[in-house]
């Protein structure tokens, strides 16, 4: 039956990522390039419900989240339903990955920075919350800048499990305000924060004036800093 199934798919798609349906919808089978691209094994991937098209609908995006290397990223992926024929019980479905947006949400930013960090770190939080972020889109470069400031701000800390929290402190027209809350475990890096702060290349340092303003209450280490809204379309 695979391989019956492996020889449809190499028949319908190539190497493109292709995937067939049943008719209600699950996964029967799926490629290697599909698998790749959905960032799950195919073993994973068949019996998994994906979706069943109405009869005006011939595609839809699905919002993809991928590691690769290490590092997680957001993708947007294009699923698009071939036509069946009459008697095939089996709906084909190709998949393509679109261009990157301009902007991703904020959320999504702070989200897969906070897991990239954390991969960097070799899974070092031992605890990290995010509160509620408002509803706003950012540039891509706020999610690398993101994770640059958090590996900053464990390293200044010194701590070996720390604890990050992600509050929104404040909200403009055109910007939003996030403070970032780190336990500390020693006082040895604090001396020297500021030089190691001018160093960082981050684009939400110095917008309208603003700078990331760093304050220890020990044993707790804030940094606030103001990042631009996405004004896009």
């Amino acid at each position: 039956m695979q391989a019956q199934l492996a020889h449809i798919l190499q028949e319908e798609f190539g190497h493109q990522p292709g995937l067939l349906l049943d008719s209600l919808g699950r996964i029967v089978a799926a490629n290697d390039s599909a698998a790749t691209l959905l960032a799950r094994s195919k073993d994973a991937l068949e019996g998994a419900p994906f979706g069943v098209w109405a009869p005006l609908l011939d595609q839809m995006d699905l919002d993809v989240v991928q590691t690769v290397g290490g590092r997680t990223r957001a993708i947007v992926v294009r699923a698009k339903r071939i036509v069946p024929a009459l008697d095939d019980p089996y709906v084909p479905v190709l998949l393509c990955e679109l261009p990157a947006p301009e902007a991703t949400t904020l959320t999504q930013a702070v989200g897969l920075a906070i897991v990239n960090a954390n991969n960097a770190l070799h899974g070092a939080f031992r605890r990290f919350t995010v509160g509620r972020l408002p509803r706003v889109r950012v540039s891509h470069d706020i999610q690398s800048a993101t994770e640059e400031l958090i590996d900053f701000l464990v390293k200044l800390a010194g701590s070996l499990e720390p604890q990050l929290e992600v509050t929104t402190v404040g909200q403009g027209t055109d910007w939003v305000e996030l403070a970032f809350y780190l336990d500390m475990q020693g006082e040895a890096n604090v001396l020297r924060w500021k030089d190691d702060l001018d160093r960082l290349e981050l684009p939400f340092l110095g917008v309208d004036g603003q700078a990331c303003r760093l304050t220890f209450d020990y044993p707790h280490l804030c940094a606030v800093v103001r990042m631009p809204v996405f004004q896009g379309e």
